[in-house]
């Protein structure tokens, strides 16, 4: 946590608030590991807030000072908030300025692996006694996050698709409406790459760098169209040589990697 600073105010009673760390510091820990070059705006202090209306959410428009995240939570559920908070504070890495159907499915992927991440974490390392078992609750509660998107989509077609995530794409391209349920679905189908090799966590800062139209390299430029598309040909010329066979096989599996 030593890149952050979270003001939250998510419940009227401080102990929750205070309690609620224990998840959100873990998170935020990891994504310290994971990308360590930090959010494309730079740190700045989180405030974090409880909106049952819009959340969760990051609040538009940007300060320049703080970002505030807006969760839509009815209790101190670790698991709920771990899934939300880290939905939006992705987001960060990518750029917040804007937002796409490609950084959707990022943020999906990483709070899939944030509930998987917990689970193993807390197992052993558990912030107290009383959540000394909570750690099956993020298994849980990511099961059942699937199995309800699984139960919307037409499963025949899924199951006889070899390219059912491809054709997915395919209509997101051409301004598909987003659908929540299978936006998690395609995340679900690519979480394992995002597990498998931890580089490619490393790609979030330059997703927001190429788009259409590109957007202002000046990071305390917070007045932009938040309406782009996602530029993968320069996406693919301009992350790192280390980076890029992982890029490649990510795009493979969205169907979209057709550049020499």
């Amino acid at each position: 946590m030593k890149n952050w600073s979270v003001e939250n105010n998510v419940f009227e009673d401080e102990k929750l608030n205070k309690s609620m760390l224990f998840v959100i510091n873990d998170i935020v820990d990891e994504f310290d590991k994971l990308i360590p070059t930090g959010p494309q705006l730079g740190f700045k202090k989180i405030q974090i807030v409880n909106d049952q209306l819009y959340g969760p959410t990051l609040y538009w428009p940007l300060h320049n000072d703080c970002y505030k995240i807006g969760l839509n939570v009815s209790g101190l559920f670790y698991n709920q908030i771990a899934f939300q908070y880290t939905q939006v504070f992705s987001k960060l890495y990518c750029d917040p300025r804007i937002s796409n159907w490609f950084i959707e499915i990022i943020a999906h992927i990483s709070s899939m692996y944030i509930l998987d991440f917990l689970s193993e974490k807390w197992k052993n390392d558990y912030p107290n006694e009383n959540l000394k078992n909570y750690y099956k609750k993020f298994a849980e509660y990511k099961n059942n996050l699937v199995g309800s998107a699984f139960s919307i989509v037409d499963i025949v077609k899924y199951q006889v698709s070899g390219n059912w995530v491809e054709d997915q794409i395919a209509k997101l391209r051409k301004n598909d409406k987003l659908n929540r349920a299978k936006i998690l679905i395609i995340a679900f189908e690519v979480l394992s790459l995002f597990k498998e090799n931890k580089e490619c966590w490393k790609l979030l800062p330059y997703i927001g760098k190429y788009t259409i139209p590109s957007l202002s390299k000046d990071t305390t430029n917070l007045v932009t169209s938040r309406d782009v598309v996602p530029d993968f040909e320069n996406l693919v010329i301009n992350v790192p040589d280390n980076l890029k066979p992982i890029l490649i096989k990510l795009l493979d599996k969205f169907g979209v990697y057709e550049f020499e």
